[in-house]
């Protein structure tokens, strides 16, 4: 069975019939298997060196298994820029994922944001 799923997590194609939608993906009513969307959007995290939230957010993310682009603001002028002007605010951690941005956080407002916008390692 194929299912291909559109960015909003709605169905574009299957090859089998009878799908719900929800919010998390599809549910087969046949044979009650979920299909998850993933998030497909990259995650880049924007860093200072020697920052020790930082470094609580790197740690956080690897033990998680979730992949992401880490960008040393301090060494990179245009990033520290670009982390401004999508924050609004100068502080690290800052994490982008799409449009979605998390800035100056603890690993526990991590858990929670990955949590509340569904994204999966």
């Amino acid at each position: 069975m194929i299912v291909t799923l559109g960015a909003r997590g709605n169905l574009l194609s299957s090859t089998a019939g009878a799908f719900q939608t929800t919010g998390q993906g599809l549910v087969d009513r046949g044979t009650a298997i979920i299909y998850r969307r993933s998030m497909s959007a990259p995650l880049h995290l924007f860093i200072k060196a020697g920052c020790p939230w930082c470094d609580m957010a790197e740690d956080w993310l690897q033990d998680r298994g979730y992949k992401y682009e880490a960008v040393d603001v301090l060494s990179d002028g245009a990033a520290f820029d670009e982390m401004i002007r999508l924050s609004g605010q100068r502080r690290a951690p800052t994490l982008r994922v799409g449009t979605l941005i998390l800035a100056d956080f603890s690993p526990e407002e991590l858990a929670e944001f990955v949590k509340k916008h569904s994204i999966s390692p």
